[in-house]
């Protein structure tokens, strides 16, 4: 649909365009929530921030939605895990969540999972080290831990990631 009212904006003309009629975000407060969007236009995906206080009268049960681009729905599913770092999107549109305990997991755009990982295998059990940030790239993951160490995962669609660890040679004082 084409809105044909052209406005000005200083010497140049321009129109909106209607793209979709109605989006099928739902009612919630995207201030509560962690949002991730895919790379060009791909999906977005949604689920609550639990360290966002919530009203009581609200439903508190964390549900990871995934959205197209154009708003439609494509996947809801509960969220039961806690302490989630990051949310990003690799090259093959699949979803991955990192937590601070070292959990990675990856779910495809349909809320299937499709594999799971641990970024700290070596120090898995010992609660010695907690993830705190993470960011991703095309087909692996790279997060800090309070240790002050990056842990990384190149091949996150593969039966077995390769896993990786650099120290930087900052302190927990630095």
């Amino acid at each position: 649909m084409i809105n044909t009212d052209w406005q000005s904006l200083g010497d140049v003309q321009y129109r909106k365009w209607v793209v979709y009629d109605e989006m099928e975000w739902g009612d919630f407060d995207l201030d509560s929530c962690i949002i991730c969007g895919a790379p060009y236009g791909g999906p977005l995906a949604v689920v609550r921030d639990e360290k966002k206080l919530v009203e009581a009268e609200k439903d508190l049960t964390p549900t990871l939605r995934i959205f197209s681009s154009s708003g439609r729905l494509l996947a809801e599913i509960p969220w039961e895990h806690k302490g989630l770092v990051g949310l990003g999107w690799s090259d093959q549109e699949a979803l991955i969540a990192v937590f601070s305990d070292g959990g990675a997991l990856v779910h495809d755009l349909h809320g299937r999972l499709l594999s799971s990982f641990n970024l700290l295998q070596d120090l898995a059990g010992l609660d010695l080290v907690a993830l705190v940030e993470a960011r991703f790239w095309g087909d692996g993951v790279a997060a800090l831990g309070d240790d002050q160490q990056v842990y990384a995962a190149a091949g996150v669609h593969a039966r077995f990631p390769r896993l990786y660890s650099v120290a930087t040679g900052l302190t927990r004082e630095a």
